[in-house]
């Protein structure tokens, strides 16, 4: 596994513009001897932006230290943003917090509503224009193939991915007139490989914790509504028929028949939740109740 992880490496260096900062003769033993796993974190995948690698090397190594990944996946994320531009200073202020921990602190967040030329005459990325998002999409879909059911989740962390992905999310729809895909962060856990279960844990986990530090009302109001939006999306892919026509038993399915007691009793303490938030508007408040009530009604009814 390292000597195909060392020929990955050796590939991207060399097909990137990164082949002139390394040391020759450190390029010459990455070429022609097999190197240390620690060697090519140390020397080469870190130092030179190979996120992706960072976390192929932690998963071969099996090492499960949440700092490490936490700042691999902000400086993955990061890499499809920044640097840019936004009109927000609320934008300004999440990107930022994404990026504090990264390994690219030094990259500019401009608020400005004029187009930014960068030192080589292209324009600065926009953020208000969200042209990101199809990448960041793609991005955490390949790594979640690669890495997710694969014996080491731990290095595609659902509870962080999520959380990134919804507050950049947030972010992007706060600005007038924008529209994103719906759903889309949790589409691209979907799209990613992992398991239902495994995604509303993650969004569980999410809720449980703005409680225990406690979130602004709105905040955990939105919470709850991706909570919702996930299991109204886990009954209906449940519910399709199979994408392959062979008669195999939707994974999904069986997933929901195994889980479908729990959920509803864990939707009445999302609905109490919902009852106790003091601050929000009723009409949304409202909307997701009916979430929940019309999810409940349909796990009775097949479930």
């Amino acid at each position: 596994d390292v000597a195909k992880i060392q020929t990955r490496v050796l590939s991207a260096i060399l097909s990137s513009q990164n082949a002139g900062n390394v040391n020759p003769e450190k390029m010459d033993e990455l070429r022609n001897s097999l190197v240390n796993v620690s060697a090519l974190y140390n020397d080469f995948t870190a130092p030179l932006g190979l996120y992706d690698l960072c976390l192929a090397i932690l998963q071969t190594c099996q090492y499960n230290e949440t700092a490490t990944i936490t700042k691999l996946w902000r400086s993955i994320l990061c890499e499809e943003l920044l640097p840019c531009r936004t009109n927000s200073n609320e934008v300004s202020a999440c990107l930022k917090n994404l990026q504090r921990g990264s390994m690219l602190e030094e990259e500019s967040v401009i608020v400005s509503s004029n187009a930014v030329t960068k030192e080589n005459g292209d324009s600065l990325l926009s953020f208000d224009d969200g042209e990101w998002i199809a990448a960041i999409k793609t991005r955490i879909i390949t790594l979640g193939k690669e890495f997710h059911g694969k014996g080491s989740d731990f290095v595609f962390p659902l509870h962080f991915i999520a959380e990134c992905t919804e507050g950049l999310a947030h972010a992007y729809k706060s600005l007038e007139g924008n529209s994103s895909p719906e759903h889309w962060p949790l589409k691209t856990l979907v799209e990613s490989g992992a398991d239902f279960p495994s995604i509303l844990e993650a969004y569980h986990y999410i809720f449980t914790a703005s409680q225990s530090e406690a979130s602004d009302v709105h905040t955990r109001l939105r919470n709850l509504s991706n909570i919702g939006e996930m299991i109204k999306m886990w009954v209906a892919t449940a519910n399709a028929s199979p994408s392959n026509g062979l008669g195999e038993t939707n994974p999904a399915k069986l997933q929901l028949s195994r889980y479908s007691s729990a959920i509803t009793s864990q939707i009445d303490a999302y609905k109490a939740e919902l009852e106790s938030l003091v601050g929000c508007r009723a009409d949304q408040v409202s909307e997701i109740y009916s979430l929940f009530n019309d999810i409940e009604k349909a796990l009775q009814r097949n479930w």
